[in-house]
């Protein structure tokens, strides 16, 4: 009961003042954007999204493909800064990724540095903006993928360098 005979009008609205201020500046407190995205539910089906045979129309060649969709849902707009697709597995001839504002990236994968699977940067879909919504994954082997498109699942992983 001490310390509050000794809080006079003055004490008393700077005090209300300081935890105002920290509630508000917790509230506004914002969590990082989910960076990786684990990849499942791949089918398979012969296309020619890629086109293997360096372009995109009818006329390119086309091979077995698995394919996937996943969701992001941030409901704010982040920076991305670089997107990659990384898998322990066999590697893909290509890698394609399509985000929900229609954005398109594709890359040839290489050997991760660390010397464990692959990974395909695609740059194109970086920037700043909203990226919510249904995202588009597909890995082509106009070769062949021996172990199947069930073989990524939960293996591959979407991975964004990204901030607000």
């Amino acid at each position: 009961m001490r310390f509050i005979d000794k809080l006079t009008p003055g004490r008393t609205i700077g005090l209300t003042l300081l935890a105002l201020g920290f509630a508000v500046s917790t509230a506004h407190a914002s969590p990082a954007p989910k960076s990786q995205y684990l990849l499942t539910g791949f089918t398979q089906h012969t296309g020619n999204e890629l086109g293997l045979g360096g372009y995109q129309d009818s006329t390119a060649d086309s091979g077995k493909q698995c394919k996937t969709t996943f969701r992001v849902s941030e409901g704010k707009a982040f920076s991305i800064t670089k997107t990659t697709i990384k898998g322990p597995n066999a590697k893909p001839r290509q890698a394609f990724a399509k985000d929900a504002g229609d954005g398109r990236g594709r890359a040839t994968p290489s050997t991760q540095p660390d010397g464990k699977g692959w990974q395909a940067v695609l740059n194109a879909l970086n920037g700043m903006a909203n990226h919510d919504g249904t995202w588009t994954v597909i890995l082509a082997f106009p070769d062949g993928a021996s172990k199947g498109c069930a073989s990524y699942d939960g293996a591959a992983r979407l991975v964004l360098d990204a901030s607000f």
